[in-house]
C-alpha cells in the first residue's frame, strides 16, 4: 500500500498520534522548492506524536517536508520524531523546528539517504542527540549522509551518534555536510567504520555544565569499541576542521581490548583548543589516542592512524595520549605547528598562507567564512606540494581519486606510467586483518577508449601506456571509495550534489615521434656550497634531451646575452643521447673535466639562452630569464613546462622544493638619502618564515596610486628568514634588484603588493637623515627606528642596541675613522698636481688639524650654489 502526499499538501496530525509505516507499505511525501509539504498537529491541538518505519521493506521517500509540533515517541529507548528501524528511506530536503526538544531522527539497522536537510541547534542548555543510529546497516544496504547542515548541540549530546556497520559489510558515508558545534562529538562512531568525506566541522567544545566524567572532552569524530573484536575505521579525507578539543578521538573500550584505526589524508585542521569547555587541558590535541582513563591497545591490534598531505596549524600537540609502543601512528608530508619526531617523513613547519584574518570571532564563524578562512593563500607552502607534486596540502582538492605523473606537455615517447591515490593497507599489528583504505579500486580508460577491468590500487597503482600514437592523450580515471562505492555512481554522488558523480582527467600531453627537442632544463646561478667541482664551486646549467633521437650539439650556441648567441660554440662529438643529461660549468675553464663556458651568471638576474647551429638558422631554441636567485638552490623546470625553485640534483630529474606565502613578507629597512655610509638608497625585503618564497608577478612601488610602477622579475626568491636589498636609483633595467623608482628624502611611501594588487605591507615615512636608514627592530617586528649604520641585506639591530645577528652577509672592514682622525691639508688655492698622493710626500709645512673640516673665505649661503676651491688633502 502506497501513501502518496501531493506537492503544497499540510497534513494535520492529531495529539499524541503517530503515523506507523511497515510491511509493504510506504509514503511519498514529495513536494518541491515552492511546494513544499507541511506536516503538523490539528488546529489548536497539542503536539502530535512520531512518524515511524517499522520493518518495512519499500522504500520510503519525503522530500521538501517541514516537520512541526512533532514531540516525538519513544522506540527501543529512542525519543525520537522519525524512528526508522528495520526500514528504507529516503530523506530529501527536510526541515525540523528546534522545539520540542526531541531527537529529530533514530535509525535502528536500517538503510538510508539523508540529504540536504537542515537540523537546527537545540536551545540550551540541554538537548538530545539529533540522530542516533544502532545496528549498523543491513546487508546489501547503505547508510548516506550528504549535504546537511547540523547545529549546535548541548549536554552530554553528540550531534550524530552511530554503533555498527563494517567492513566487508555495507558502512556509514558522512560526505559535504556541515557540522556547526557541538558540546560532545559531532561523530561519535563505536564499532562502526565509516568513509568521511568533503565536510566542515567547528566549535566542538566540552560543554562545562556536562556532570559526566570530568576528564572527558569533545571530540569532531570520536568512537571506541562497544563490542569485542568490533574496531571502528575511518577514511577522513577532504574535510575542514576549525576551532575543535580534537580533530579525532580514537580510544578503546573498559570492557574490550584493542581500539581502531584512521586514516586522516588531505584535510585542513586549525584552532585545536579548549576554548570555554571543560575536561582535560594536556588532552587538547589535534589527535588523542584515549580519556577517561581508558587503557591503551596491546601493540598486537595496530591501533593508530596514518596522517598525510594535511595542513594543521594554531594547534597546541600533534598528540595526546599517544605511546609509540602501543599505536602505529605515521605522519608524511604535512604542514604542521610544530616537529614530529615519530615516524613518517617530509613534514614541515611552516605557516600555510591561509586567509584566517577573516576570522574576527572564533566562537561566531559561520561555516562560509571557515571555508573561505581556511583557503590557502596564492604562494601557500600548501600549493602543489601534495600528491605528486601536482596536487595541493589540506582539504580543499578536488574529489575523486588522483592522478599524477603525467609525461611533460610534448614527448616523443610512446609509453607512459602515470600514478593514482591515495590508497593502501594499514597493516600493523596480528590480531586484526588488513585495512584497506582510501580508493581500494579503480578503472581507466585512455581518451575515449574502452574502459579497463577493476584493479586494486594496493598490487597496482600505476598505468602504463605503451605504443601510444601521436596526438594528444587524456587518461580518465574512477575510484571506487573503501565503501565500496565508485566516484561516478551517482547513487552516491548525485550530479545535483554537492560532491557530484565525476570522472577524474589526467593533465593532456601530446606524443610527436619526430619531436627532437634540447632544453635548458636546470640553473644555478649562486652556487656557494651546494655543487662541488673541484676545488670550486661555479655556477652551471644543465641541458635535457627530452626528444626521441640523438642530438648532435656540434655548432649550438648558449649564452648569458641573447645579443651575443655565440658566446660559448659546442665543440664537435657533443652527442646527447635521448632522456640524456649535459651539465656545463658557467665559469672558465680552470683546468677540470667539463665544458667550461667562460662566462659566469649574475645571482641578482640573468638570462640562459639555447640557439640553434647557424646552419639551421640559428634560431632561439629555448631560453629562460631569472630574477634574484638564493645561494644554494637551482630553478629547474617542471613536467608543466614551468619552472620551479628545486634543489640541485644535476644530471638527473629535477626536485622542486616547497616555498611559503608571500603575506608574510615585510619592509624591513631603507635608506633615503645615502652620501658616504652607502653607495645607494635601497629598499630592503625581510622573509620571517623559514621556507623560501617566491615573489613572482610582486610589485614594489613610491606611490599608492601606481602599485605596479616596479614589478619584481619572474623567478625571484627570498630565502627563509633571509632577507633582499632593492636599488632604489630609478633604473630597472640595471637588474632584478634594482627598483623603477627613487626614494624621497623628505617624505614619502614604500609599498610592496601581491599579484592580485592587495597590499602586503605599506610603510610611510618622514623627513630623512643623510646616511641613516630606518626599518623594523628587531627585523619583522612591529617598531621601527632609525639606524645609523645601514644593514642592507642583513639583520636590523634589535631593541637598546642587541643585534638580532644569525649569520654574518657581508664583512665591513673601517679604514679611517673620518670624525677623530688628524688631517694635514693645503687651502693655498695652488694646485699641488699629484705628487702629494706618494706616501713619501712632504707633507709637513702644510696646516692640520681633525675632521670634519671645511674652507671658506665667506658665509656661505645655504640657498645658493658654491664653487669650492681648489683643495688636496693626504691623510696624516
Amino acid at each position: 500500500m502506497t501513501l502518496t502526499v501531493q506537492p503544497g499538501t499540510t497534513v494535520y496530525v492529531a495529539a499524541g498520534a503517530t503515523i506507523t509505516v511497515n510491511g509493504t507499505g510506504r509514503i511519498l511525501a514529495q513536494g518541491a522548492d515552492t511546494q513544499r509539504i507541511h506536516i503538523t498537529h490539528v488546529p489548536g491541538g497539542g503536539n502530535w506524536g512520531s512518524l515511524d518505519f517499522i520493518n518495512s521493506t519499500v522504500e520510503s521517500r519525503l522530500a521538501y517536508v517541514d516537520f512541526d509540533s512533532c514531540g516525538g515517541t519513544t522506540i527501543g529507548g529512542h525519543n525520537a520524531q522519525l524512528h526508522v528501524n528495520n526500514a528504507i528511506i529516503f530523506i530529501d530536503h527536510c526541515t525540523w523546528p528546534p522545539t520540542p526538544v526531541v531527537e529529530y531522527i533514530s535509525f535502528d539497522g536500517s538503510s538510508f539517504i539523508v540529504q540536504n536537510c537542515v537540523f537546527p541547534t537545540y536551545p540550551p542548555p540541554t538537548g538530545p542527540e539529533s540522530l542516533h543510529g544502532v545496528n549498523g546497516i543491513p546487508a546489501g544496504g547503505y547508510g548516506i549522509l550528504r549535504d546537511n547542515y547540523f547545529g549546535h548541540t548541548w549536554g552530554f549530546n553528540d550531534t550524530i551518534d552511530f554503533t555498527g556497520g563494517q567492513r566487508p559489510g555495507a558502512i556509514l558515508q558522512v560526505i559535504n555536510n556541515v557540522f556547526d558545534g557541538a558540546s560532545d562529538d559531532n561523530l561519535d562512531l563505536d564499532s562502526t567504520d565509516a568513509w568521511i568525506e568533503g565536510n566542515i566541522f567547528m566549535h566542538v567544545h566540552r560543554d562545562p555544565n556536562r556532570t559526566d566524567d570530568a576528564r572527558d572532552t569533545a571530540s569532531a569524530i570520536s568512537g571506541g569499541v562497544d563490542f569485542a573484536n568490533q574496531f571502528s575505521e575511518w577514511t577522513i579525507i577532504n574535510n575542514l576542521f576549525y576551532d575543535v578539543d580534537h580533530a579525532i578521538l580514537n580510544k578503546g573500550s573498559m570492557s574490550w581490548p584493542g581500539a581502531g584505526r584512521f586514516i586522516f589524508v588531505n584535510n585542513t585542521l586549525v584552532h585545536v583548543n579548549k576554548g570555554a569547555g571543560g575536561g582535560l587541558t594536556t588532552d587538547i590535541a589535534a589527535f588523542d589516542f584515549t580519556d577517561d582513563g581508558v587503557p591503551l591497545p596491546d601493540p598486537s591490534y595496530g591501533a593508530g592512524a596514518y596522517v598525510a598531505n594535511n595542513i594543521i596549524w594554531d594547534c597546541p600537540m600533534l598528540t595526546a595520549n599517544y605511546n609509540p609502543a602501543n599505536h602505529t601512528v605515521i605522519f608524511e608530508n604535512n604542514i604542521l605547528p610544530q616537529p614530529w619526531t615519530g615516524p613518517g617523513s617530509n613534514n614541515v613547519v611552516v605557516d600555510p598562507g591561509l586567509n584566517l584574518g577573516l576570522l574576527t570571532d572564533v566562537a561566531t564563524a559561520d561555516w562560509k567564512t571557515v571555508k573561505a578562512a581556511l583557503t590557502p593563500r596564492p604562494g601557500s607552502a600548501a600549493f602543489m606540494n601534495g600528491y605528486g607534486a601536482k596536487y595541493d596540502r589540506g582539504g580543499l582538492n578536488p574529489p575523486g581519486i588522483l592522478i599524477y605523473g603525467e609525461p611533460f606537455v610534448t614527448t616523443t615517447s610512446t609509453s607512459a606510467t602515470l600514478t593514482v591515490g591515495p590508497g593502501g593497507t594499514f597493516n600493523w599489528g596480528t590480531a586484526v586483518p588488513p585495512y584497506l583504505w582510501g580508493y581500494t579500486h579503480y578503472k581507466w580508460r585512455l581518451d575515449n577508449g574502452a574502459w579497463s577491468a577493476e584493479t586494486p590500487i594496493t598490487t597496482q597503482p600505476t598505468i602504463s601506456l605503451t605504443g601510444l600514437s601521436s596526438g594528444t592523450h587524456t587518461v580518465y580515471v574512477t575510484g571506487r571509495n573503501d565503501a565500496g562505492y565508485y566516484q561516478d555512481d551517482a547513487f552516491v554522488y548525485p550530479t545535483n550534489a554537492g560532491i557530484a558523480a565525476h570522472l577524474t582527467a589526467s593533465r593532456p600531453w601530446t606524443v610527436s615521434p619526430n619531436y627532437s627537442h634540447v632544453r635548458i632544463n636546470e640553473v644555478l646561478a649562486k652556487n656557494v656550497s651546494a655543487v662541488p667541482h673541484g676545488i670550486s664551486f661555479p655556477d652551471m646549467i644543465e641541458l635535457y634531451n627530452d626528444g626521441g633521437q640523438t642530438v648532435d650539439l656540434f655548432d649550438m650556441s648558449i649564452t648569458d646575452n641573447e645579443s651575443n648567441p655565440r658566446k660559448f660554440v659546442f665543440p664537435s662529438n657533443t652527442l646527447l643521447a635521448p632522456g640524456q643529461y649535459l651539465v656545463l660549468y658557467a665559469d672558465n675553464n680552470d683546468g677540470t673535466p667539463g665544458m667550461h663556458l667562460g662566462f659566469s651568471l649574475k645571482a641578482n638576474g640573468d638570462d640562459v639562452s639555447l640557439f640553434d647551429k647557424p646552419a639551421n638558422g640559428g634560431r632561439l631554441l629555448d631560453a629562460v630569464n631569472f630574477g634574484i636567485q638564493l645561494a644554494d638552490y637551482s630553478i629547474g623546470k617542471a613536467r608543466d613546462g614551468g619552472w620551479r625553485l628545486c634543489a640541485p640534483t644535476f644530471g638527473a630529474a629535477n626536485v622542486a622544493v616547497p616555498l611559503s606565502d608571500y603575506h608574510g613578507l615585510r619592509i624591513n629597512e631603507w635608506l633615503a638619502d645615502a652620501q658616504f655610509a652607502a653607495n645607494n638608497d635601497f629598499v630592503e625585503l625581510y622573509n620571517p618564515g623559514p621556507l623560501p618564497v617566491s615573489l613572482e608577478e610582486m610589485f614594489l612601488s613610491d606611490a599608492a596610486g601606481a602599485p605596479t610602477k616596479s614589478p619584481i622579475p619572474s623567478l625571484s626568491f627570498i630565502a627563509g628568514n633571509g632577507f633582499i636589498s632593492f636599488v632604489a636609483d630609478g633604473d630597472a633595467n640595471q637588474g632584478a634588484d634594482h627598483l623603477a623608482f627613487k626614494l624621497s628624502p623628505d617624505v614619502g611611501l614604500i609599498l610592496l603588493s601581491a599579484p592580485d594588487l592587495t597590499v602586503i605591507d605599506a610603510v610611510n615615512y618622514g623627513p630623512q637623515q643623510t646616511d641613516v636608514s630606518e626599518g623594523r627592530s628587531p627585523s619583522g617586528g612591529d617598531t621601527f627606528t632609525s639606524f645609523a649604520q645601514p644593514t642592507a641585506g642583513g639583520p636590523n639591530p634589535g631593541p637598546a642596541g642587541v643585534i638580532s645577528v644569525t649569520n654574518v652577509t657581508q664583512a665591513v672592514t673601517a679604514l679611517l675613522d673620518v670624525t677623530t682622525s688628524s688631517w694635514r691639508y693645503d687651502n693655498s688655492g695652488v694646485n699641488q698636481g699629484t705628487g702629494w698622493r706618494a706616501p713619501a710626500f712632504n707633507d709637513s709645512g702644510w696646516a692640520s688639524g681633525v675632521g670634519l673640516f671645511g674652507f671658506e673665505t665667506t658665509r656661505m649661503a645655504t640657498s645658493r650654489f658654491i664653487t669650492a676651491p681648489t683643495f688636496s688633502g693626504p691623510v696624516g
